[in-house]
């Protein structure tokens, strides 16, 4: 099976597109900034981050993902919670203060299934960014959680190809430790 994991980086739809062309299995995150380029494929996972605090934020993420339900892409489609949400609330309780976390994308599963990570893998995944220099107050990015979860679920004949990533963004995501998780097998494209 050939696996194919994209971030949300601009500029970067020429990769994505060639990538996708020979993927079976194509894993989005977030907006699915690349959705309209993409083929139809054998399964389709949308990994979501369901951690922003303010409903305007997972309204857009909805709104953008259920206007493209159309799309060849999301013939065969399941959504990923980045966030377990016992994990999230624990965290954001200990971490931010904050109680009143929303925790569900309520129009997505009008359209797909939705499941969250399970709460073993986000503290296996968390506990070991910290041990790698991880600031505590600091969490995985969508694509970091979604390239744990493949590659914990890639046989030996499977293969997995990254595009989109330029590790950077919200200051929040700890972006030189997942660039030398990753960097083996993006390489030196984005």
């Amino acid at each position: 099976m050939r696996y194919l994991l994209i971030g949300n980086a601009p500029n970067c739809a020429d990769a994505v597109v060639e990538n996708a062309a020979h993927a079976d299995v194509i894993i989005q995150c977030n907006g699915c900034t690349y959705a309209e380029v993409l083929p139809s494929v054998r399964d389709n996972y949308g990994f979501v981050s369901n951690t922003a605090p303010k409903p305007e934020i997972i309204g857009a993420i909805e709104h953008r993902l259920t206007s493209l339900r159309s799309l060849p892409v999301f013939t065969s489609t399941s959504i990923i919670l980045c966030r377990n949400p016992r994990a999230y609330t624990l965290g954001a309780y200990l971490l931010r203060g904050r109680l009143n976390v929303r925790t569900e994308f309520f129009e997505l599963n009008r359209f797909w299934p939705v499941r969250a990570v399970s709460f073993v893998s986000t503290v296996r995944l968390h506990t070991s960014l910290l041990k790698l220099g991880m600031q505590i107050r600091q969490m995985p990015s969508t694509g970091m959680v979604a390239y744990d979860w493949i590659r914990r679920r890639l046989r030996p004949t499977d293969s997995l190809l990254v595009a989109g990533f330029t590790h950077q963004g919200w200051q929040g995501h700890p972006w030189h430790l997942e660039r030398e998780i990753i960097k083996p097998v993006i390489g030196d494209r984005r």
